[in-house]
């Protein structure tokens, strides 16, 4: 109730008993023929304005008393919450402290939070008695101030942040001396002060949740008591993270969360690697259960195994996987694993080449052996495993070449510009989606049948159930012969939203003559009946078309004549009208040459333009 309405209730209360009050008191007093004299009367009516005033004073001194008992009542009421409890002090200055940590170099140690501790004494107390402020320290640390924080982080669990060659000896054993108070290890070793840890991987460690270590460059030599360490000595490890050193592949590790290996992509010496072969990897995967994050950066982390793909068995709680090296390596395990309805996963693969060979021919589209072909197959193994069952197959299909690599990718999102997101972006939430990277060599770059045998093979990868799903499109110049558009395309019919871009301005003809393709091509030929006639062949359920970098006097052949694009468009907005299509939208972008009367024809049609730039 607002204060208005509060205030005109009381004074229409107060007014109505008043007015009855004065009422009762009028037909009780004396009237003017029953006084003797005028002054006689004006002394009776004096004492009843003395009786009111009186009242008045009494009406004041109440809300006064009123006023007191009130303003005592809140105030008791809020006297427990003048100042915030120290608890509650505690959790702020502890997310002050995540966040100057966060923006800290890798194994420094921010401390500008402390700056809170020197407000107030009260605040200062609290602060040097919230032990967990004071937990996570670093190698770099002057001596005093070491010993402060764990002075007063008393028996708080540890964050310890080193570069361990320049630690020193002293503060070496220091980090030793307290290894079992150790929650999160951020560490960089070197080879001469690797075999410092032994000692360290010797004991139990039953608290350690994270541990981060990076190794020297060129040594991937193993170490066999750090292997017996994160296998039976590390039973609370949740995240683990290997720079340059091996993983022990093979260990069941059932409370693993997030698990990021990197190794150099030098030549594979079986020697080096142990034992540690595929199955090893899979043995290791299928028992981490409560796994969600899977990074590995380069090639040697295990045997390589014969080229037959697996089977998709792995089928842990897994949201991210993001595999970097080459497809017959790394991109083993996207075949192995299975899909389901969070995961998002990613390959980024450089394409193998021999550097000393001085001509490269282009690729061909039968060639099974290559790159894309094998991460063609890769992407078929693993997709297999949706639908019929399993996860709901993806609506939205991304293939584009963009100069140094050909990106492709299946999710949910509709991504307005084919300028993809990679799955390293960690500001974004990640969508269930699968991505494959392929840079090309470099010979391949600017060969256009090479860019029509990769991004085929590629696209052959997807099982038809998948194609029959698909209701967004964003495409690159493919260099796709008419037969491939048809082959391809055919099963795409509930295809919703086009996006085209050049991408790349050297096959910007490519780029159009895809789009003519799609958009254009009816079902009978020039011979039977004219362009106008007929259904169109790809894409029936379009309904919003964007256009990217393409200029509409680009020359194209559309239904064996060559016109310019916005001529073919033209007359393959006029078949679909008279197929009964109605109100596609079209969204124009960076796209130049288009003349004003084709607008005119195009929306006097009906069809709508969302927006308009860069039109010359």
């Amino acid at each position: 109730m607002s204060g208005e309405k509060i205030e005109t209730d009381a004074r229409d209360a107060a007014l109505r008993y008043w007015q009855a009050a004065f009422d009762t008191r009028l037909l009780s007093l004396p009237t003017a023929p029953s006084f003797p004299s005028e002054e006689a009367l004006d002394i009776s009516h004096d004492s009843e304005v003395a009786a009111i005033q009186a009242v008045l004073s009494e009406v004041q001194v109440h809300r006064q008393c009123q006023r007191r008992t009130w303003r005592e009542q809140r105030n008791a009421r809020l006297s427990a919450t003048r100042y915030l409890p120290p608890e509650l002090l505690g959790h702020i200055f502890m997310h002050l402290a995540d966040i100057s940590r966060e923006t800290s170099q890798a194994h420094r140690l921010s401390s500008r939070w402390i700056h809170v501790s020197h407000v107030c004494r009260h605040w200062r107390a609290i602060a040097l008695n919230t032990s967990a402020l004071w937990s996570e320290i670093s190698t770099s640390m002057p001596r005093p101030c070491w010993d402060t924080f764990l002075a007063r982080s008393r028996s708080s669990l540890l964050t310890v942040r080193s570069k361990w060659r320049s630690a020193g000896h002293l503060r070496r054993g220091d980090v030793l001396a307290i290894f079992h108070r150790i929650r999160h290890l951020d560490i960089k070793v070197h080879r001469n002060t690797i075999n410092d840890f032994d000692v360290a991987f010797e004991q139990l460690a039953p608290h350690l949740r994270t541990m981060k270590i990076e190794g020297p460059e060129h040594d991937d030599n193993w170490d066999p008591v750090l292997d017996e360490f994160i296998a039976h000595r590390a039973p609370s490890l949740q995240k683990l993270y290997l720079g340059l050193i091996p993983f022990p592949w093979g260990v069941h590790l059932t409370n693993l969360i997030s698990l990021e290996l990197s190794t150099l992509d030098t030549e594979y010496h079986p020697e080096d690697m142990s034992i540690r072969t595929f199955e090893h990897v899979l043995d290791t995967l299928r028992a981490a259960h409560n796994l969600e994050t899977l990074i590995l950066d380069g090639d040697n982390h295990f045997e390589p195994p014969p080229q037959q793909l697996p089977v998709p068995t792995i089928s842990s709680h897994l949201r991210r996987v993001s595999l970097t090296g080459s497809t017959s390596r790394v991109g083993l395990l996207l075949a192995a694993i299975k899909a389901n309805t969070t995961l998002n996963t990613e390959l980024i693969s450089d394409e193998l080449h021999d550097a000393t060979e001085q001509e490269v021919d282009p690729e061909d589209v039968e060639d099974d052996w290559t790159d894309s072909a094998f991460a063609s197959r890769v992407l078929h193994n693993h997709l297999t495993s949706r639908g019929s069952g399993g996860p709901a197959e993806f609506t939205a299909f991304h293939l584009v070449f963009k100069g140094a690599c050909i990106a492709l990718q299946l999710g949910f999102e509709v991504v307005l510009s084919p300028q993809l997101y990679s799955a390293k972006d960690t500001q974004r939430e990640q969508q269930p989606a699968v991505s494959i990277r392929l840079s090309l060599h470099g010979p391949h770059r600017h060969a256009a049948t090479s860019i029509r045998a990769k991004t085929l093979k590629l696209a052959r990868g997807i099982p038809h159930a998948q194609l029959e799903c698909i209701r967004h499109l964003t495409l690159s110049a493919l260099c796709w012969k008419e037969d491939d558009v048809t082959a391809f395309f055919s099963r795409t019919s509930l295809v919703e939203t086009l996006t085209v871009d050049s991408l790349v301005d050297t096959f910007v003809r490519d780029a159009a003559s895809l789009l003519v393709h799609l958009l254009c091509t009816a079902t009978v030929t020039p011979d039977e009946a004219s362009s106008t006639s007929g259904q169109p062949r790809f894409l029936p359920a379009l309904k919003s078309v964007h256009i990217i970098g393409i200029s509409f006097q680009t020359p194209v052949q559309c239904n064996g004549q060559g016109v310019t694009l916005d001529a073919a468009i033209t007359s393959g907005l006029t078949m679909r009208k008279r197929s009964g299509q109605r109100g596609l939208i079209f969204k124009f972008e960076r796209c130049r040459d288009l003349p004003s009367s084709t607008i005119d024809i195009w929306t006097g049609d009906k069809w709508r333009i969302e927006s308009l730039t860069d039109r010359k």
